[in-house]
């Protein structure tokens, strides 16, 4: 097994290739010249950001497979520890359940059983707060600012909030289209 390794700076800026082998995350330029980022083996998914500068992923370190911590990694420097008790709630056209936003500097993920969201940039404080109603599916980007999520319960809603958790809408009847408007 190869030792972890950090990307070389002069290949950083070149890394387009990643992939999770045994549990393990690798970052490379293809498919052949790979670098191991991590040598826990238990890496369970991993996004790039949309802008391609920085790789987000989820370690499961316990054996609860619903409960994850969720990592950041630029190539070229050290996987960074975002938060931990993160929940994987899908979200849609996303397995996942943690989604870069648009312009690439925040994460948005479930946490504490899914009763807060959470809001973290590489590099940057985390910030969550606490929900009325518990996620069934999200939190999903709407714009750099936004997010809506799915309440789960007797009365399912769909909710939209700012990046500080103030509610901005609620749709109440989740069973037909509804239009957001700017």
């Amino acid at each position: 097994t190869a030792p972890v390794t950090p990307v070389p700076q002069g290949a950083a800026a070149n890394i387009t290739y990643a992939v999770i082998r045994k549990g393990d995350l690798w970052l490379g330029t293809d498919s052949t010249h790979l670098w191991r980022q991590t040598d826990s083996g238990d890496v369970a998914e991993a996004v790039w950001a949309p802008n391609g500068h920085a790789i987000a992923f989820l370690r499961t370190p316990t054996l609860d497979a619903g409960v994850y911590s969720l990592n950041t990694l630029v190539p070229g420097d050290t996987p960074v520890l975002v938060d931990h008790d993160v929940v994987a709630i899908p979200a849609w056209l996303n397995s996942r359940g943690f989604l870069w936003s648009p312009d690439s500097t925040q994460l948005a993920y479930g946490v504490n059983n899914g009763t807060e969201i959470g809001v973290a940039g590489p590099g940057q404080g985390k910030g969550s707060f606490l929900i009325d109603l518990e996620l069934e599916q999200g939190p999903y980007w709407l714009s750099n600012d936004c997010l809506v999520y799915s309440s789960s319960g007797q009365r399912p809603s769909l909710v939209i909030v700012n990046t500080m958790g103030d509610v901005i809408n609620t749709l109440p009847d989740t069973s037909g289209p509804y239009p957001i408007n700017d």
